[in-house]
């Protein structure tokens, strides 16, 4: 499953995987004046139909196309 996401977000995003649980060295630069909070919650307002590879992918494992 999760290889099948990775190889879905290729084409258009550059990609890169690892081990889970492995020690990693982590580099962020905070440039610029805002911060962007990406915020889930159940009871926002249905988004719109999938636009980018990744969620064709996850409309494809719902077994829908949103």
């Amino acid at each position: 499953l999760y290889e099948r996401f990775v190889a879905a977000l290729r084409p258009q995003l550059e990609t890169q995987t690892g081990r889970f649980r492995a020690d990693m060295r982590v580099e962020s630069d905070g440039y610029g004046p805002i911060t962007i909070w990406f915020d889930t919650e159940k009871d926002q307002p249905r988004r719109a139909p999938p636009k980018d590879a990744a969620d064709r992918f996850v409309a494809e494992l719902r077994g829908s196309e949103e």
